[in-house]
Order: C-alpha cells, then sequence, then structure tokens
C-alpha cells in the first residue's frame, strides 16, 4: 500500500516486500528503531523468515514462554493487553506469548520479528533486512540503527516448550521488557547482559557494511530523558541505546558542520 504526495510517499507492508519492491540505490538516508528482541509483541499476522521458498510448510509445535511484567518497569506494552494494576510497584502478571514455530521441512520460522526464540535467529533476521537496505542504499548514502540490550534470567524451574515439539527445564527470561523465554542452550545464563546492538554491529560487519559510530542516546532522568525505571537492585538502570551509523562506502555524504553547529548548508564527503 502506498500513500503518495507530489514530494513523499509513505509506503505500508512487510519491511522486506515493500523494499523489495523498490529500485537499487534510490535512497539516500535510512534511519530505522526495529522491534526489539525479547521487548514486547505488536499483535501483527506471523511472517515467514527464511527457508525454501518452494517449501511447502509443515508448522512443528509453536513456542510458548511465559511473560512477566512489572508495573512501574516495563509499562505495561507487551501484547496490547494490560498486565499489571496501577499503583503495584511490585506485582509480577505472567501471560503467554507465541515464539513462533520452525518448519519441519526446511529452516523456514513463522512468527513476528522481535519475538524470535534465540538471540542469534533474531539477528539473522535483521542481517536479511539490512540487505535489501543496503541494495536500496545510495553508494554515498548512511544507515543508522538505533538497539538497546536485554537481560536473559533463569527461573530455573518449569517447562519450555520448543518449536521442534520438545521441552526443555531451564528457560531464560528477558528483563528488557520482559516478555520472551528462551532456551538456555543459547548460552546466555542467569542474569547476563546481551548485548544486542553489538551482536548486531558485528553481524552487519561481516556482511560488507562499514560500522562507523556507535551513537549514544542518553535516556537519563536527570537530563530530562526517558529513561524507564527497572526492578533489580544489583545493576545500574540502564539509561542509554545506541544509534550505529553504517555506510556501504568508505566515501559518503555527512554533513558533520551542520551537526556541529556551524553555519554550513553544504554535505562534505567523508574521506
Amino acid at each position: 500500500m502506498i500513500f503518495q504526495g507530489d514530494r513523499w510517499a509513505v509506503r505500508v507492508g512487510h519491511v522486506l516486500d515493500v523494499l523489495r519492491g523498490m529500485p537499487e540505490k534510490c535512497v539516500q538516508a535510512c534511519v530505522t528503531s526495529p522491534p526489539y528482541f525479547g521487548l514486547r509483541a505488536y499483535g501483527t499476522n506471523p511472517q515467514v523468515w527464511g527457508g525454501d521458498s518452494a517449501c511447502v510448510h509443515e508448522w512443528g509445535a509453536e513456542a510458548l514462554s511465559a511473560q512477566r511484567l512489572r508495573n512501574g518497569a516495563e509499562g505495561g506494552l507487551h501484547d496490547g493487553r494490560k498486565g499489571h494494576a496501577e499503583g503495584s510497584s511490585k506485582e509480577v502478571v505472567n501471560t503467554t506469548i507465541s515464539q513462533g514455530a520452525f518448519c519441519q521441512r526446511c529452516p523456514a520460522w513463522r512468527g513476528e520479528f522481535g519475538a524470535e526464540p534465540t538471540p542469534d535467529l533474531y539477528v539473522g533476521h535483521l542481517v536479511t533486512i539490512c540487505r535489501e537496505i543496503r541494495r536500496v542504499l545510495r553508494d554515498d548514502g548512511t544507515f543508522w540503527l538505533n538497539l538497546g540490550s536485554s537481560y536473559a534470567r533463569n527461573p530455573g524451574k518449569g517447562q519450555h516448550k520448543r518449536g521442534d515439539g520438545t521441552s526443555g527445564k531451564h528457560t531464560a527470561v528477558y528483563e528488557h521488557g520482559g516478555r520472551a523465554a528462551v532456551d538456555s542452550a543459547t548460552g546466555y545464563g542467569d542474569k547476563q547482559l546481551i548485548p544486542i546492538p553489538w551482536l548486531a554491529g558485528i553481524a552487519l560487519q561481516r556482511d560488507g557494511w562499514i560500522l562507523r559510530n556507535d551513537n549514544i542516546w542518553s535516556k537519563a532522568d536527570d537530563d530530562g530523558g526517558t529513561c524507564m525505571p527497572f526492578p533489580a537492585v544489583d545493576r545500574f538502570v540502564p539509561s542509554h541505546e545506541y544509534v550505529l551509523l553504517f555506510s556501504k562506502k568508505a566515501r559518503y555524504s555527512f554533513d558533520w558542520y551542520s551537526v556541529a553547529g556551524a553555519a554550513s548548508a553544504n554535505p562534505v564527503t567523508a574521506a
């Protein structure tokens, strides 16, 4: 779906379908904050990622995980339902949320982007999207990617049904947004920081992007920011996110003087 004016257009649809319908090198800059890993469900229809396009998919059991929500920490923005009582700072509400399903015939996965059962699968899907971004981006263009990290937490009990229909006794629950649970085989133990921005940044470097900057978006409350409270008392409250700057080529358009506040209307070409 396209809404278009004289000098603008809004394209609505699955990110890969929209990008693949655009010509090469038609965009000078891309700025995006995609769904973060394990943050929330957006209620969209499940999408098919990867696998064999010619496969007649046979989907395995849908993986479900317990969602843990805290009033004042996650703001109740999860799967579209209120998950806490107003005024309670410690109440925890458990519900279930889909982590998709795997095809039994090929490596395809069906689910919402951001709800993947593992960080590696999430990063892999992000790389797939960014390949299409690189295709539509001009050679002198830039790509700005805003991402935040997650925390793993292992409750040590309960059963987690995986996409292959099997179960594991140990799960890791993501604290950032508090909604995703994954099998402990991911390698992230209790309370581990999962550096999603850097996992993504390294993967995109290896896929051909030039990572130029790791800009810090400070969200500290004492600076008038939007830092959200967290219930953890054995670490500092995360008060920043990353805005990673990528380019296709070593030379690209970058108006440093404008950003610095100098009187300059002419972009410079990075050396």
